[in-house]
């Protein structure tokens, strides 16, 4: 590259005052030696905090007037590497010639870990607030001359901050530094009534198929888009999860890669409706028969011709009582045949196995099944989950008022090693009509039907096998 000569005379140089140095930067690119117009310079003065700014002309000289002092030069231009470098600059001139780098595409860094963050402390007036206690998380600073507290290289997260000072009132409140690392505060005098607690409020989000069904165990996450608050979890068998403690702002919703945003200031509802998940053939039910190693069995039909119709409700169960001999008992197991014997058109059901307040097993019949249609199968129940006491309960859900109604007849088998010296049998819990015992009575007092009190105990069939 050829050498440099200043594209300015002697006689062109400003009148330069006995207190300021004449500055002179010239920007050139790398290939040719060219100027660069337009480039963005920065003189820092490092004694004063002081900036001097402004932007190369046509022949890439930026000139301005400077006190004596050290300075850091900071050059910037589209398409080129940042320029900075620490000077001393003082007498009448100062030049200094800026030969630019290239900018070529680097690859793409890893997202930080850590961040640095500052909270800026200030009194109503505007003023910074020295000497404040700034508590992050675990980590304390003290507001320095400016009123800023730093924290540097702390983990991204959610933290709760305090910020106190004498004649202030506290301020209290999270801050998500993945998204602010400058937080700006006022502290309110002591002498007013202090800041009202930041309202909170409830996210509500609704998620269904294309159906209309309920969809459960669906993932949801939550973000609070001006950040301090984050959440997720599953929605229930309902299709519902709710965000409970959420702060005014703009929250961003996922459900998949469905996203919405929505604005909070009251307690609110969202609905997503998301694509309905193929039915699975229904099997052949697996072989139901017991064990071997199950010496002896004993089954039961315990729902026989149980119809569960909820109606106008969302649910309907039954449930039944079973004590065990836990000594003995070796596991169990269910079959099943459930038949969806009605409904609404373009409206599903699913129906549960409970016991002891565990869903074994759920299952729906879709939007599109026929009244008429069978569902059978067997499940197994563990030994670790057969207690001396025990609920086995049958369940219909539906959205409200769309009146499904399923029959079902339910035989359950106990296996055990010897047999039991007493097996009780299986009792309804009392949840409301049972199907096993009727009384009817009026004022207080049996009534008498021809003279004798009608009691119908209907128990149901057992079948008990001694393998030899």
């Amino acid at each position: 590259m050829a050498m440099y000569q200043t594209p300015y005379r002697p006689d062109q140089l400003s009148a330069v005052s006995m207190f300021d140095t004449e500055v002179w930067i010239t920007v050139l690119e790398p290939i040719h030696g060219r100027p660069v117009a337009g480039a963005d310079v920065t003189l820092f003065d490092t004694g004063s905090y002081q900036e001097t700014t402004g932007k190369t002309d046509g022949l890439g000289v930026f000139k301005t007037f400077v006190r004596t002092s050290r300075y850091i030069i900071t050059v910037k231009a589209s398409g080129y590497r940042d320029w900075v470098k620490e000077v001393g600059i003082g007498g009448a001139l100062f030049e200094q010639l800026v030969v630019l780098t290239t900018k070529f595409p680097e690859p793409p860094v890893d997202p930080p870990v850590v961040v640095d963050v500052a909270i800026h402390v200030n009194d109503p007036s505007g003023s910074p607030v020295v000497g404040a206690t700034v508590t992050l998380g675990s980590l304390t600073r003290i507001t320095n001359w400016a009123g800023i507290a730093y924290f540097a290289e702390i983990g991204i997260n959610v933290y709760n901050y305090v910020v106190s000072a004498d004649g202030f009132h506290n301020a209290v409140g999270i801050i998500d530094v993945n998204n602010i690392q400058d937080l700006h505060l006022t502290l309110i005098s002591i002498e007013e009534p202090p800041p009202p607690p930041a309202e909170e409020y409830t996210l509500t989000v609704n998620v269904k198929y294309m159906n209309g069904i309920p969809a459960g165990s669906v993932a949801v996450s939550t973000v609070r888009l001006e950040g301090g608050y984050s959440n997720g979890g599953l929605t229930d068998k309902y299709g519902i999860i709710q965000f409970t403690n959420a702060l005014l702002g703009t929250y961003r919703i996922s459900v998949g890669t469905d996203q919405k945003e929505v604005y909070l200031d009251r307690n609110k509802t969202v609905l997503f409706q998301i694509e309905t998940p193929p039915e699975p053939p229904n099997p052949d039910p697996p072989n139901g028969e017991p064990p071997a190693e199950w010496p002896v069995v004993i089954t039961k039909q315990v729902f026989d011709n149980v119809r569960l119709d909820p109606g106008l409700q969302m649910e309907v169960r039954k449930s039944v009582d079973k004590n065990v001999d836990t000594s003995i008992v070796l596991g169990g197991r269910i079959n099943y045949r459930v038949k969806l014997e009605s409904k609404l058109p373009a409206t599903g059901c699913t129906y549960y196995f409970i016991w002891n307040n565990e869903i074994l097993f759920e299952k729906g019949f879709p939007l599109w099944a026929d009244a008429g249609e069978e569902r059978t199968g067997v499940i197994d129940i563990p030994k670790s989950k057969i207690r001396a006491l025990n609920t086995f309960e049958i369940a219909l859900s539906q959205l409200p008022a769309t009146f499904n109604r399923v029959l079902f007849n339910v035989y359950v088998t106990l296996g055990y090693s010897e047999t039991p010296e007493e097996d009780d049998p299986w009792g309804d819990d009392g949840n409301g009509l049972g199907e096993n015992l009727w009384w009817i009575a009026l004022a207080g007092g049996a009534v008498l039907l021809g003279g004798v009190a009608l009691m119908l105990m209907r128990q149901p069939p057992q079948i008990i096998v001694v393998k030899s």
